[in-house]
């Protein structure tokens, strides 16, 4: 007797983000896809492959779609919630990055930095908008967090 495990399929998507700029670069087909019939804003994401989490298959979409590495101390967690469309978890993430990278021009996609607020007039998918808004409340509270500590330990070191 032998048992088979099943590799359980996941969905990754996210954005990289500039804290100094507080900016997030997400990618635009500018051609319409099989499952759209316009262009429109979105994240990177993908589904995973054996083996990876979803972090993970969120750091290998970003290398194969931007050949930009993240390493896992800049990648954070955002929520997961069950996606019906994909009938799978879908985990949403955001990584910091220092530098804003350049990209060059393709003929398929359109790669662009955007402020919360100005994603706000973006064309995007129904769940992507909830997606980035909600990442944007949970990078604020971790900046409110952060300066928080670093006030108690200025306070307690004086």
């Amino acid at each position: 007797c032998y048992t088979t495990y099943v590799q359980k399929r996941i969905l990754a998507s996210g954005f990289l983000y500039h804290p100094k700029t507080e900016q997030i670069l997400l990618h635009q087909l500018t051609s319409p896809s099989i499952t759209t019939s316009s262009p429109h804003w979105s994240m990177f994401g993908g589904l995973n492959q054996k083996g990876e989490n979803a972090q993970e298959a969120f750091a290998r979409v970003v290398y194969e779609l931007i050949n930009v590495r993240l390493y896992a101390s800049h990648i954070y967690p955002v929520y997961d919630y069950f996606f019906h469309a994909a009938n799978t978890i879908h985990y949403i993430f955001y990584a910091e990055v220092e530098k804003m990278p350049t990209f060059p021009l393709d003929s398929d996609t359109t790669l662009s930095w955007f402020t919360f607020k100005q994603t706000t007039k973006l064309t995007v998918r129904e769940q992507t908008k909830p997606d980035i808004i909600i990442s944007e409340r949970v990078i604020h509270a971790q900046a409110r967090d952060k300066e928080l500590s670093m006030a108690a330990h200025a306070i307690i070191t004086a």
